[in-house]
């Protein structure tokens, strides 16, 4: 980056003036439990997480009963009225409730174990342009999680994901479409995880 402006430097990365040279972020959250040993999680647990073997992908989705999404806001592409993003919303809510899936609101997503969150990102190239014109949506599960080498250190990180558009192989339809094949793809995800 080549600015003189160091002012404009530290506020890009929440930094006062000068503040960043010197201190330091917090060894530890406040909260964190104090670990002594290295052993410590093997005490607490009963059992040395490090050792547990690695999950297959789908089993990130095994046991989750409610989640969290919200759809209302989502930019229609042309074509679509203002209500695009609150008709997908109703559609996936639906769908998911069909499928024994619960959707709970943000203000309840604190009292839902590991907290899963649907998070589905949709974009879209020039409209005028209809030769060029294409468009994609990615959709990710987040989910709290703790990171076996710390015990101490609980992360939001997406678990889960599927994407689509215009552009993939045997694409048919609208851009609802394709937004509601990747619900189908976690419903069908979702099923096989909880299966076992």
């Amino acid at each position: 980056m080549d600015t003189s402006n160091t002012g404009f430097i530290y506020r890009l990365f929440g930094l006062r003036d000068g503040a960043g040279r010197t201190g330091s972020l917090p060894r530890d959250h406040p909260d964190a439990p104090v670990i002594c040993q290295k052993n410590q999680p093997v005490l607490a647990l009963k059992f040395d997480p490090r050792a547990l073997p690695r999950s297959e992908k789908g089993e990130v989705l095994r046991g989750i009963s409610q989640l969290h999404l919200d759809l209302t806001t989502l930019k229609p592409p042309p074509g679509f009225d203002a209500r695009f993003g609150a008709r997908l919303h109703k559609a996936f809510v639906a769908r998911l409730t069909e499928a024994g899936l619960q959707v709970v609101p943000k203000d309840q997503l604190h009292l839902v174990p590991g907290q899963p969150t649907l998070n589905l990102y949709f974009s879209f190239s020039d409209p005028d342009d209809l030769c060029r014109y294409e468009y994609s949506v990615f959709a990710s599960l987040t989910q709290e999680v703790l990171l076996t080498r710390d015990l101490r250190i609980k992360v939001a990180a997406g678990v889960w994901s599927h994407s689509t558009g215009s552009t993939a192989k045997g694409h048919q339809g609208s851009e609802a479409d394709a937004i509601l094949r990747v619900l189908e793809a976690f419903i069908r995800d979702h099923r096989q995880a909880n299966a076992r």
